[in-house]
């Protein structure tokens, strides 16, 4: 087996053991886990760094490509198939957030099910604000984003979601190298690879990735991840355990 399968095969390996420990969480409950993560929920930032990033960034265009399940209003990713009048859980996150991570390990497993059960609607809000803070990232953010759409238009958003929290850089602000996500596609299922591969290659979707974080910005987002329940923050309380998480989306 060459280099590039060995470490697809890993990477499928370890999103599913991330699949399993994040359900096995919600089973039996994240009290101390949710401890930790209220204490770091928030990767928070005051403003928009300026400083040129060493790698590809994006400007704000209403007019650009979008992926397949994109919002139109919120630029936001809709995944699963759940009615309109399902509860709205958006979900602002950057990819090299190390509080976004925790927030998946501990509360991903949850959300996997209300997708998978219709019981809410989620969408992905992506962000980049990192990649003009870690510049040695490379743009980063941008690319794992970008990736994000490209495996949307695959139908495999949700899959690819999964697998991208699961395998963090090994170094904070190491960012994911374009190998590492196409690795990632092919351990979230993603059978047009070459497809996905050129998507990625060739950024399509680094304006709407603009137009999402230029619409997180707009709305008062004050870091990452910001979890809303129909438009409005979840309270803290929210976090203490998997069930009072389940329960206030529930509650709706």
């Amino acid at each position: 087996m060459n280099t590039a399968r060995r470490r697809a095969a890993q990477i499928t390996e370890e999103s599913k053991a991330a699949e399993r420990r994040a359900k096995l969480i919600s089973i039996i409950g994240v009290a101390s886990v949710a401890i930790i993560v209220i204490g770091i929920l928030t990767f928070a930032f005051l403003n928009r760094n300026t400083s040129s990033a060493t790698g590809p960034t994006a400007e704000p265009n209403p007019s650009a490509a979008a992926p397949a399940g994109a919002d139109p209003a919120t630029y936001g990713l809709v995944v699963g198939d759940a009615p309109a009048t399902a509860p709205l859980l958006q979900i602002f996150e950057d990819a090299q957030c190390p509080a976004c991570q925790s927030f998946e390990a501990a509360f991903g497993g949850a959300i996997l099910d209300l997708i998978d059960n219709r019981e809410v609607r989620v969408m992905f809000q992506p962000m980049f604000f990192l990649d003009e803070r870690l510049l040695q990232a490379k743009g980063s953010s941008l690319r794992a984003a970008n990736a994000l759409g490209c495996a949307a238009d695959e139908g495999k958003a949700k899959e690819f979601h999964t697998a991208l929290y699961a395998n963090p850089p090994a170094t904070e602000g190491a960012g994911y190298p374009d190998s590492i996500l196409k690795a990632l596609a092919v351990g979230s299922g993603i059978s047009d690879t070459n497809r996905f591969n050129q998507c990625v290659d060739d950024g399509n979707y680094f304006e709407w990735v603009a137009n999402a974080d230029n619409y997180a910005f707009g709305a008062g987002v004050e870091g990452t991840p910001t979890i809303w329940l129909n438009g409005k923050p979840l309270p803290d309380s929210a976090f203490a355990s998997t069930e009072t998480f389940l329960a206030a989306i529930r509650s709706e």
